[in-house]
């Protein structure tokens, strides 16, 4: 599997975005849809996801900025839940 990170903007008059996380498959590069249902999964942290570590039990840990401060949280393997606690700024 591939992992890719970034994120969404809304629009080009504001710079608030959301994290953006995808998930592909390394054979063919389309989205593995087992992870939410459709290969991605946007997260409304206000800022971008710049990173992921995927973890032996296919969870991921993810990093990046959210409201201009260091951020980072762990996703199931199909992206159904996150831990906030993990969230740090």
């Amino acid at each position: 599997r591939i992992v890719l990170t970034g994120y969404r903007s809304f629009d080009n008059t504001t710079s608030i975005h959301d994290w953006f996380i995808a998930r592909l498959s390394a054979a063919d590069g389309s989205f593995d849809t087992s992870f939410n249902g459709v290969g991605y999964k946007i997260f409304n942290l206000a800022g971008a996801a710049a990173g992921a570590l995927v973890q032996p039990d296919g969870k991921m840990v993810v990093v990046g900025t959210s409201t201009y401060a260091p951020a980072a949280i762990r996703c199931s393997t199909t992206a159904a839940s996150i831990r906030p606690s993990a969230l740090a700024a």
